[in-house]
């Protein structure tokens, strides 16, 4: 853990001044919306895998897939309503983020706070989590390299998560992205998270277009969750590929 945050603090440091907003596959990332501003996300990750049988499963793609439809607008003093559902759990949520208004060495940091309603691992009663989670991204050094890293704990898991990303802008609206959560001590965590916790740590890589308002994102992971943290639980395989998406269109009012 200290060698991640190592890592993470050298890589938000060599950035330069802040202006963003930079997306990412699953990491929350500070916001750029403006007044009056929201954005729709549509995102997939299927539970399939690429590279076993990618003929017969259409690239892992007629084995279901996990969804996900969210929603956030901004408001007054920096702040954002957030709400969602993920289909994974039968998982409903509510949140809010809130944009510092400073600067910490020249990088720009977000909270996060969300209340989801879900399914408890491995029965079909219901149970509540509780997120908090922190976001911070440098501005891209050279205009083509930015980092994002999250720091966070959910109540239902017991567990601190971690995630690392890095974005490389190829061309004006094409970029690489990639994705890496470290796994922390398998042994800590509530029963819910004993449940899911995976034996490898969770990656992904992908690539961003942007067009008008819009923004697209295709990935491939070696997990089939969505938020940082599961994510953060790492995966139960280490090189089965599974092929997700996330579609943003920006709204003005």
């Amino acid at each position: 853990m200290k060698t991640f945050a190592l890592w993470a603090l050298l890589c938000l440091a060599i950035g330069g001044l802040a202006a963003y907003q930079n997306h990412a596959i699953g990491l929350y990332t500070p916001s750029a919306l403006e007044e009056s501003q929201g954005e729709f996300n549509i995102g997939h990750r299927f539970y399939g895998a690429v590279n076993e049988d990618p003929i017969e499963t259409f690239f892992g793609m007629n084995s279901g897939t996990n969804a996900n439809v969210s929603y956030r607008h901004h408001l007054p003093l920096d702040l954002e309503a957030k709400l969602g559902y993920t289909s994974s759990g039968n998982q409903y949520e509510l949140g809010v983020a809130w944009l510092l208004p400073f600067q910490i060495l020249s990088i720009q940091t977000q909270a996060d706070a969300s209340l989801s309603w879900l399914d408890r691992p491995g029965s079909n009663d219901r149970t509540t989590d509780i997120g908090v989670y922190v976001s911070a991204q440098n501005e891209p050094l050279f205009n083509r390299l930015a980092f994002t890293v999250n720091a966070g704990y959910n109540t239902l898991y017991e567990r601190i998560a971690l995630g690392l990303g890095v974005n490389l802008k190829l061309l004006e609206k094409v970029s690489l992205l990639g994705e890496y959560y470290p796994l922390l001590d398998t042994a800590q965590g509530s029963q819910e998270a004993q449940a899911l916790i995976g034996s490898h740590p969770t990656f992904s890589f992908g690539v961003k277009l942007d067009t008008y308002n819009h923004n697209f994102i295709f990935s491939l992971g070696n997990a089939d969750n969505l938020s940082p943290g599961r994510l953060a639980l790492g995966s139960y395989n280490k090189s089965d590929l599974h092929f997700g998406f996330n579609i943003k269109r920006r709204l003005s009012f």
